[in-house]
């Protein structure tokens, strides 16, 4: 099969991998090289290392940074199509994103029909794409370290370190399709996020976990 490809070079930005590969896979036939990174430091290695991309398709929330500092490594004449993921339905946090260089704003979880439109591709029509077994095996592995991840998080009272765990596996969760555990750990993040103190989680920190299947457990 030969392709008209859009883009020469297009970067998948996400620190989740499960998420990074299924996204890769929405774009696959939109770039001759598509290329994943999981940080900040991942997209400055890889700008030294392969040149400016034509598109970049990045998560708002990194281990290291922003999407908006991903848009830093360009000057602002030099900017490749950026295109933002995020599960944030905040107003600030979108025109944050656009005042940074972004071009649109896709709402998790995406879809292929959404991604075209956002890279400016013609025509709206696109193949959503089956996510392959050997991926759901891998959403599985990643929903039990995220899960013991928030686990060490809630034990060593890290608000931060919960707060990221959960983001991570609520954008994760809400692309393959995991709804009730997608609104668990949403609902976990939004609440430390307004300041609750983590001791009023413990309950739906415990609910998180069975939603997650029971692979692990608040220490007493």
């Amino acid at each position: 099969m030969s392709y008209n490809f859009s883009f020469e070079k297009l970067w998948v930005v996400e620190d989740s991998a499960p998420l990074r590969a299924v996204v890769m896979q929405l774009v696959a036939s939109l770039a001759r090289n598509v290329e994943g990174a999981g940080s900040y430091a991942d997209c400055d290695a890889l700008l030294h290392a392969t040149g400016r991309p034509d598109a970049i398709v990045c998560d708002h929330d990194l281990p290291d940074g922003t999407a908006m500092d991903v848009a830093s490594l360009f000057t602002r004449d030099n900017l490749p199509r950026l295109v933002a993921l995020t599960a944030s339905t905040d107003s600030q946090v979108h025109e944050a994103l656009k005042a940074s260089g972004f071009a649109q704003v896709v709402q998790k979880p995406v879809r292929a029909t959404e991604l075209r439109q956002a890279l400016n591709i013609k025509g709206t029509s696109a193949r959503e794409v089956a996510i392959p077994a050997e991926l759901q095996e891998r959403y599985v592995r990643f929903v039990a370290e995220e899960t013991r991840a928030i686990a060490a998080a809630y034990a060593c009272l890290s608000a931060p370190k919960l707060i990221h765990h959960l983001h991570k596996l609520a954008g994760t969760a809400s692309v393959y399709g995991d709804k009730p555990l997608a609104r668990a750990a949403t609902a976990c993040e939004a609440r430390l996020r307004d300041g609750e103190p983590l001791s009023w989680l413990r309950r739906e920190l415990t609910q998180l976990f069975e939603s997650a299947g029971g692979p692990s457990r608040l220490a007493s």
